[in-house]
C-alpha cells in the first residue's frame, strides 16, 4: 500500500524515512562491492529464497489439501442446494464460472465469423513477436501502434569451464 507522505501520521513517516535511510546505507554498502562480489551475493540471495519458497511449498502441502477438499465440500454443497454462495458468521463462499476458449481450428472458425458476419467475436491486436522482430529489424513501428520496453537485470551461474 502505498501513501502520499501528506497521508502519513507523523509515526508513520518516521517509519518510512528510516526504511528509506536503511535502503540508502545498502546501496552505499553495495555500491563499494565489485561485480563479482555483488553477482555473488546476489546468487547467494536467490538461493535462500529458492530454498525457503521450497521449504515452505512442504510445509503449506497439506493445509493445502486440506483447503482443497474443504473447498470440494462447499463446492458440493452449493450445486446440491442449486445456490451461487453461502453467507455464514464465518464468511461467504460463492462459486464463480471461469471459462477458457482455444481456437483448434483457425480456418474453420474465420470462415464461421466471415458466413455469418460475426465480427464481434474476433479481438483485434498486433503480434508482438512479429512486431519487435520488425524493430529490431532497424524498421519503424508500424502506424497506430505504441511500443513499450523494460530492461530486467538476470543472473546466471557461471558456466563451468572444461578442465
Amino acid at each position: 500500500m502505498t501513501h502520499s507522505v501528506h497521508s502519513l501520521r507523523p509515526d508513520q513517516v518516521a517509519g518510512v524515512d528510516k526504511r528509506m535511510a536503511t535502503q540508502v546505507q545498502q546501496y552505499t554498502l553495495y555500491d563499494k562491492l565489485s561485480d563479482v562480489q555483488l553477482i555473488q551475493l546476489y546468487r547467494d540471495h536467490r538461493e535462500a529464497r529458492d530454498k525457503s519458497k521450497a521449504e515452505f511449498a512442504l510445509l503449506a502441502k497439506p493445509t493445502l489439501s486440506r483447503m482443497e477438499l474443504i473447498e470440494t465440500v462447499l463446492k458440493g454443497r452449493l450445486i446440491e442446494r442449486g445456490a451461487k454462495s453461502v453467507s455464514t458468521d464465518s464468511g461467504t463462499a460463492y462459486k464463480t464460472v471461469v471459462s477458457t476458449v482455444q481456437v483448434k481450428d483457425w480456418a474453420a472458425f474465420l470462415q464461421y465469423v466471415i458466413d455469418g458476419k460475426e465480427w464481434h467475436l474476433l479481438e483485434r491486436r498486433a503480434s508482438k513477436s512479429e512486431i519487435v522482430a520488425i524493430t529490431d529489424g532497424g524498421d519503424e513501428l508500424p502506424p497506430g501502434l505504441a511500443m513499450a520496453q523494460k530492461v530486467n537485470l538476470n543472473v546466471k551461474k557461471p558456466v563451468a569451464k572444461p578442465a
